[in-house]
């Protein structure tokens, strides 16, 4: 047994001191991409919750970033305030098959349609409050872009 008695202590693991696992306080977290891009391996599948996986009710865009990180989820909310003509050109930290949804909670947001998403008409997508659009990462033609799968208009 390996005893860690601190919130936020890490088991650091690899040759490089790469790989990290710890609990925050309130969140076990696994994070295998502390030095490059990383992923983590479940060799017999994972079961959360009896098999059904929740995904966080809201995680948010950071205020102005034209490229925001979806890493983290699948479903972001883009709440009031995030700044006035805010146009997305790409996601970062996108997975081959990712699905992610984006919900505008206020009327600032653009989706751009340019050479990292292909978007319906490819034409921009000016979201309006409550308005949904859902993308997917993956090959289309040669290129790895988002394709827009469905939107919803309010």
């Amino acid at each position: 047994d390996i005893e860690i008695d601190s919130d936020s202590k890490k088991l650091i693991l690899g040759d490089g001191q790469d790989a990290h696992i710890y609990y925050d306080g309130t969140s076990l977290v696994i994070k295998s991409d502390q030095v490059g891009p990383g992923t983590t391996t479940f060799s017999n599948g994972i079961n959360l919750l009896a098999g059904r996986f929740v995904p966080a009710a809201r995680l948010t865009m950071a205020v102005g970033d034209t490229t925001p990180t979806v890493y983290a989820g699948n479903i972001f909310i883009c709440q009031g305030g995030r700044g006035a003509g805010t146009t997305i050109t790409d996601f970062d930290n996108a997975i081959s098959g990712q699905i992610i949804s984006i919900c505008a909670d206020d009327a600032t947001l653009t989706i751009a349609n340019n050479i990292h998403i292909q978007l319906q008409g490819s034409v921009n997508f000016a979201m309006a409050d409550g308005d949904t659009i859902t993308l997917c990462y993956g090959i289309s033609g040669t290129a790895t872009r988002w394709s827009e799968l469905s939107r919803m208009t309010v």
